[in-house]
């Protein structure tokens, strides 16, 4: 789905001096046609070496990058389809070019070899960069001759190719969405399928859930930045424009998201006002990825918590009565070994404290 969408009322009617096409034009082409640009505003790879993004996340970022802004300067007559055209190649291949640097090692070399592919079977050579501007024009030329009349002018031909360029760069490959896309929907119902007990199996979805959860983080960041850079783009910063009107799947997103922030605030703030006062602060720290994974804490995790509790302070207890020992044996050759004493004063200890260690379990 497109970042943004337009008013119907305010698509006609808007004439904008050619200085101000100009500026809009060398506005977008600065920003999104240049990967340099595109690093530098959404940032680069934290895993520098393996990538940061699954293929499923990848396929996500492309389609948010995608040049559809593009179409809507088309719809509102800011811009003509000549002007639009070659923006939106140099966008499209930025964001191709984007996405795969975000993207893991085996994603990108798919990538690179599927585009490969399709140029040496198209045109005897392997370009893993995909299609130049002259092939991509020859391409939408030699459909628009077969789908218009004998009777059509150059000047529409050109215009019909440039619309169909800018047309399909804000397009996917449906197959390819297919194949990454559809297996998070998979990944999903299994996730759905299995019981919350602590399985193996279990314990590995929702460890790659919670991976999950932080890339959508950082795609929405990105989708975000986006959506403001095109608000600047339309309405020349006019925050209350009519002009740009968010999409209800972005609405609904951002609300998604700020109810499961309040919900892992709640959370904290509840388990830290239950357990504060037997729970040293690290165990607590200990169990915030339970509490990121949405698990509630049984009586049995409790319980596993205070022994934890107990027995550090058992141990801290240990290393007092130590330093105590070791003050009060001044002459070691006439008195009982310090490892002695201090194998003793563990055991009285554990001796001690194993009573409520146990009342725990």
């Amino acid at each position: 789905s497109s970042p943004s969408t337009i008013a119907p009322s305010a698509v006609a009617g808007v004439a904008l001096d050619p200085a101000e096409h100009e500026r809009r034009k060398r506005e977008w082409a600065a920003k999104y046609t240049d990967v340099s640009t595109l690093r530098h505003t959404f940032g680069t790879n934290r895993n520098k070496l393996w990538g940061d993004f699954d293929p499923e996340t990848t396929r996500r970022l492309y389609h948010t990058l995608l040049p559809r802004a593009l179409m809507a300067l088309k719809d509102l007559g800011i811009m003509t389809e000549k002007e639009l055209a070659p923006l939106a190649y140099e966008a499209r291949n930025a964001a191709k070019k984007y996405a795969r640097e975000r993207s893991m090692v085996p994603g990108r070399v798919f990538s690179m070899c599927y585009d490969g592919y399709r140029s040496w079977r198209s045109y005897g050579k392997w370009n893993p960069e995909g299609m130049t501007w002259e092939q991509v024009w020859e391409k939408y030329e030699q459909q628009i001759v077969d789908e218009l009349s004998d009777d059509h002018d150059d000047e529409e031909l050109t215009r019909q190719i440039c619309l169909r360029i800018l047309e399909r760069s804000c397009k996917t490959n449906p197959t390819v969405d297919k194949i990454f896309l559809g297996e998070d929907q998979e990944h999903e119902k299994k996730a759905h399928a299995l019981d919350t007990g602590s399985t193996d199996v279990g314990t590995s979805i929702k460890r790659k859930d919670a991976m999950k959860r932080q890339r959508s983080m950082d795609i929405a960041s990105i989708s975000a930045q986006l959506e403001s850079d095109i608000r600047e783009l339309l309405t020349n910063g006019d925050q209350n424009s009519q002009l740009f009107e968010p999409t209800k799947t972005m609405e609904r997103k951002q609300r998604k998201e700020k109810r499961r922030r309040r919900r892992r605030e709640e959370e904290t703030k509840s388990m830290n006002q239950t357990e504060g006062k037997d729970l040293d602060l690290s165990l607590v720290n200990s169990i915030r990825p339970m509490i990121a994974e949405r698990r509630r804490l049984t009586a049995k995790d409790v319980a596993r918590l205070r022994m934890m509790a107990e027995a550090k302070r058992a141990f801290a207890g240990i290393k007092k009565a130590e330093k105590i020992l070791q003050a009060s044996v001044p002459d070691r050759a006439t008195s009982l070994p310090l490892r002695e004493l201090q194998s003793s004063s563990r055991k009285k200890i554990w001796h001690e404290r194993g009573a409520k260690v146990q009342h725990w379990e």
